[in-house]
């Protein structure tokens, strides 16, 4: 599910190849092409989990999540509502900002 980009680690879903590039001491995800992009800039925090879902959480001024597996994310013109239970993501695309809750 993820293989090197240079110093960069890039996973890749199936399907569009959808990017999480991580850089630098603030690790921040980063999209090119015509892939679905995330940016964390700043303080922000990023952290990387895997299991039966791959996820990207970033904290700070902003939160972004993108969750993979079985089911990818593709939001188009929405955005992504994350709520994570017992370790099960659940995404949906709704409108407004991103938010993010885990138990």
């Amino acid at each position: 599910m993820s293989r090197a980009y240079g110093e960069h680690q890039c996973l890749v879903w199936s399907g569009e190849h959808q990017c999480v590039v991580c850089t630098g001491k603030h690790q921040c995800l980063v999209c090119t092409g015509e892939h679905q992009c995330l940016v964390c800039t700043g303080e922000q925090q990023c952290v990387v989990c895997t299991g039966g879902h791959q996820c990207v959480v970033c904290t700070g001024g902003h939160q972004f999540v993108v969750c993979t597996g079985e089911h990818g994310v593709s939001c188009g013109l929405g955005n992504i509502s994350v709520s994570c239970v017992r370790g099960n993501i659940n995404v949906s695309c709704v409108r407004g900002n991103i938010d993010v809750s885990c138990e």
